[in-house]
């Protein structure tokens, strides 16, 4: 048997071709499931290296070296769906929606939905799911206050990405720090040195934007249906928002990670019982299955019809399909290959940085989608960004920064194209008014060339690890 780390280039180029042929034809083409496409490509990928004379135990000590690095991520995945379970049944984030549209006034409609769905997304880690239920329903009430549509769609867009771009319990974001070697709170962090001014400078310009709608009212059958429903089925004592207060703190005050979300599942539990009264039958199947028991008004029910460990299931096979593709496309010699000739392109830290954002977006722009080529170039980056000193939060940010938020301005991108399907605005109306997606790269530019703000290796373990 042959090492694949010494298969000619011949060779190696045929796997990584053969990889984006499946890869783009299957998720960007048929639109088939990503995990099924990866594994695909990854099977196709290993009978190659197998017939080449690739020992199968090699291929296997690849694939087994990314699960392992991405089993932390998983774990953590179980925990999001029954934090996000609990905090429905117990009335949290019923809470949490009531008062927040409850509290719309015109003049600042747009700063209002921007900040709702923001919240909406922290707490349920969904940028999706905020867009479908909070901000269709929001899309609504701007059409009865006179508000154009672009700016509402823009200010719910932001609100939405920008909550699930920053909420540690979000898929993306996991995955992103999953394969990019780092824990998710470092990662959520780092994201906030740039997250936090885009957020800022885009709530003046929706401020600035919405003083001209000062006359209106809020008058919504859509709105009302929404609050009517909601008081009727939850008890939504102010004292539920307490907990994920407390859960911010904790992880302000950098507890691990799974405690914080245990922390947060057991007083979603003790409060369910207290403020709802619910069976402690039925929260223990919301922990595995979501919240399940329908308000009988479709809107509210997309709200809230959600969470649970089943909910998280595909995102969690999603990363043992990558950890498949991941391991044969390393395996190939791909990675030492592709390093190779982006070591001959870099000439330092800052021109590294500057290509890993034009090579990520390229990439998400090629092959669709975002979750795809965190598998791709995090075995590729990961020992360039070593050799020049690099904490790998610089990847983990990248890949947001270009592709959970920057694949919304890919027209034939899922992000863009659902964004497009649930505010029933065309990108090319509303992406002047989304002004993160874009704001989180300049800044980052900016960081990168004045060197402000940008993380090295703080010790030889992180520079080895993952490797």
């Amino acid at each position: 048997m042959q090492n694949a780390k010494k298969m000619d280039n011949v060779k190696t180029s045929i796997v990584i071709l053969l990889g984006a042929i499946i890869i783009f034809f299957g998720v960007g083409i048929i639109k088939a499931p990503t995990p099924i496409v990866l594994m695909c490509a990854a099977f196709a990928n290993m009978f190659l290296l197998i017939f080449w004379g690739v020992d199968w135990d090699d291929i296997m000590k690849d694939v087994m070296t990314i699960a392992k690095n991405l089993y932390g991520a998983m774990i953590l995945l179980l925990f999001v769906g029954m934090i996000v379970g609990s905090w429905i049944i117990n009335g949290t984030i019923p809470t949490m929606i009531y008062y927040g549209l409850k509290l719309i006034a015109p003049s600042a409609f747009l700063v209002t939905a921007t900040i709702l769905c923001a919240i909406m997304s922290v707490m349920t880690g969904t940028s999706w799911g905020s867009l479908s239920t909070v901000g269709t329903a929001l899309m609504g009430v701007a059409t009865g206050l006179g508000i154009p549509a672009p700016y509402a769609a823009g200010a719910v867009i932001v609100g939405s990405y920008f909550g699930d771009h920053i909420s540690p319990i979000s898929d993306s974001t996991i995955l992103a720090a999953g394969m990019a070697g780092v824990e998710v709170l470092d990662h959520v962090k780092y994201m906030l040195i740039t997250a936090i001014p885009s957020l800022i400078i885009s709530l003046i310009f929706f401020f600035i934007l919405g003083r001209q709608f000062s006359g209106g009212t809020v008058e919504s059958e859509t709105l009302n249906t929404i609050l009517l429903t909601l008081e009727n089925n939850f008890n939504m004592n102010i004292i539920l928002l307490l907990i994920p207060v407390i859960v911010l703190y904790l992880i302000y005050k950098k507890y691990p990670a799974l405690l914080v979300f245990a922390t947060g599942i057991i007083m979603g539990i003790i409060s369910a019982i207290i403020f709802q009264g619910a069976p402690i039958k039925e929260i223990l199947v919301t922990l595995l299955e979501g919240f399940s028991r329908s308000t009988g008004v479709e809107v509210v029910d997309k709200m809230l019809l959600r969470g649970g460990i089943v909910s998280t299931m595909e995102i969690v096979v999603l990363m043992m399909a990558a950890s498949l593709f991941g391991g044969s496309f390393q395996a190939s010699g791909a990675v030492d290959m592709l390093a190779g000739l982006i070591r001959k392109i870099v000439k330092g830290p800052k021109s590294l940085l500057v290509f890993s954002y034009i090579f990520h977006t390229v990439l998400v722009a090629t092959l669709v989608s975002d979750f795809t080529t965190f598998s791709i170039t995090a075995p590729i980056l990961q020992p360039l960004f070593e050799e020049y000193g690099l904490s790998k939060v610089n990847i983990s940010r990248m890949y947001e920064e270009t592709g959970t938020m920057g694949s919304l301005f890919i027209p034939w991108t899922s992000a863009s194209m659902f964004a497009v399907k649930t505010t029933g605005v065309p990108l090319t109306e509303w992406a002047l008014y989304t002004p993160t997606v874009y704001l989180n790269i300049i800044i980052s530019m900016i960081y990168i060339f004045t060197g402000f703000k940008i993380a090295k290796a703080e010790t030889k373990k992180e520079m080895i690890s993952n490797t």
